[in-house]
């Protein structure tokens, strides 16, 4: 099966270091629970361009570049990636592919891996992530961003949705399964395995 897999907050931690970047940096006290959703110009109450700006800053700072996986996530990819064809699909911006690949290849040495950059929050000129799951025949994703997960299930392709505080509630679809671990993940794919 072709599994495309997004990356920040799926695979490895965004939000938690990305916090205590902006928070050292503005003197603030934001937590995880607090992001209700992914537009960080709402929820920081700063301008587009500012959200854009230091996202920017944050990926050539050091504790983007220690960023820790999200729990299971190593396992459960290298579990998959022995049966599966694994496809990273990531809004992260094309800019920082070598950041990217670094990190795969230091922890996955042995997975060829496969990693495409889907409409980015910062170049709206890139595609979306669910026309690079069409365009590359990905049978099931898994994402976090409810937005970008509903346009998946919406093109038929199962989207598993792992649950975080910025996807709670919305809109539901038949192709669209809500789960809350890697563990959780892996049992669901060896059910539709079957």
């Amino acid at each position: 099966m072709k599994i495309g897999i997004d990356i920040d907050e799926v695979v490895v931690e965004f939000i938690k270091p990305f916090l205590e970047f902006y928070n050292g940096k503005k003197n603030t006290s934001y937590v995880f629970h607090d992001i209700t959703n992914y537009d960080f110009d709402t929820i920081l109450n700063i301008n587009r361009e500012e959200a854009v700006a230091l996202v920017m800053d944050f990926y050539e700072d050091k504790l983007f570049d220690s960023s820790g996986f999200i729990e299971g996530a190593r396992e459960a990819i290298s579990k998959l990636a022995e049966n599966n064809e694994l496809l990273f699909i990531t809004a992260r911006p094309a800019s920082i592919s070598h950041k990217t690949e670094s990190f795969f290849k230091k922890y996955f040495p042995n997975l060829n891996f496969k990693i495409f950059h889907g409409l980015e929050y910062h170049n709206k000129k890139s595609l979306p992530k669910k026309e690079i799951c069409l365009e590359k025949g990905v049978s099931l994703m898994v994402e976090d961003n409810r937005k970008t997960a509903m346009e998946i299930s919406q093109s038929g392709i199962t989207c598993f949705l792992l649950e975080r505080p910025w996807n709670i509630g919305g809109e539901e679809h038949e192709n669209l399964v809500r789960v809350k671990s890697w563990e959780e993940i892996l049992q669901k794919i060896g059910e539709m395995e079957k």
